[in-house]
């Protein structure tokens, strides 16, 4: 096995400067060589010929399966547009399946669902996992009843396999669902990046990635989580109303053996980068 690199990004629809907000999200993730790519709010707009998923793939060189979600009228450019956002999962390999789970939701908020895409790796599966909870404020324990209905569904299916579950919780790291998550027995469960503001114009972090595994059977390590595309490029434009967050994720073995080495030779560059706790 080798590191893979995992980002998850809330694209932010069709707002803004779309077509050149698209060209900023393309080559912040390609500099960034991801392996995985978690979307959220991704913008399909059959009648316009748009569709970020697509665009991001395409430009990434990455398979894609997309979730459409949420369909409704949205103004762009001027002007009323039939157009969903939805959730893609894009991959730099085979995929063996793609479903749709159906959220638990209130009517002042709408649709929600999560996509859990099985990816074929080299040595057996990972699953990706995308979501993105309800917003409403003062709904924590919707955004609970969301994750529960998430990992009943995945928790069935894990058997060895590690999970990637990444994507706009709406909820802060100490908040009830988060906790919740963190203490789910026989689950280990990684936070894979770092605590700092994800919204634009905010302080609070609700992007996340984690990773699930079965306690005592890890597949991988996450380390040197970061968060991206949170400045300008050079045209002075921003990705996204949201920064993303990047991950790196090793092989357990190899974990270990980084963690070992870097003990050993604090000094040794290459070897220092810290593991996510």
């Amino acid at each position: 096995m080798t590191d893979l690199t995992v980002v998850t990004l809330n694209t932010w629809k069709g707002e803004g400067a779309y077509e050149a907000r698209l060209r900023a999200m393309a080559e912040g993730l390609a500099a960034l060589q991801p392996d995985l790519v978690l979307l959220q709010e991704v913008f399909a707009a059959p009648d316009l010929g748009l569709h970020t998923g697509t665009a991001l793939a395409g430009h990434l060189g990455l398979a894609h399966v997309f979730a459409p979600a949420r369909r409704k009228p949205r103004s762009f450019a001027g002007r009323p547009v039939d157009s969903w956002s939805g959730l893609s999962v894009l991959w730099r390999g085979g995929i063996s399946r793609s479903e749709v789970v159906d959220l638990p939701a209130d009517a002042a908020d709408g649709e929600r669902i999560a996509q859990v895409v099985t990816l074929d790796t080299a040595d057996g599966r990972l699953l990706a996992v995308n979501a993105h909870l309800t917003h409403l404020a003062g709904a924590d324990a919707l955004r609970r009843q969301q994750l529960e209905t998430i990992l009943a569904h995945v928790e069935p299916r894990m058997g060895d396999a590690a999970v990637v579950l990444g994507g706009d919780f709406n909820a802060g790291p100490g908040s009830p669902p988060l906790r919740w998550l963190a203490e789910r027995p026989g689950l280990s469960v990684t936070r894979a990046g770092p605590v700092v503001p994800t919204l634009a114009g905010s302080h609070r972090c609700i992007d996340y990635l984690f990773l699930v595994q079965a306690d005592g059977r890890p597949r991988y390590r996450a380390h040197s989580g970061r968060r991206v595309l949170s400045q300008p490029d050079a045209a002075g434009v921003l990705a996204s109303d949201h920064c993303g967050v990047c991950a790196r994720l090793a092989p357990a073995d190899a974990a270990a053996e980084r963690h070992v080495r870097t003990r050993r030779e604090p000094g040794a560059g290459t070897v220092t980068d810290a593991l996510v706790t």
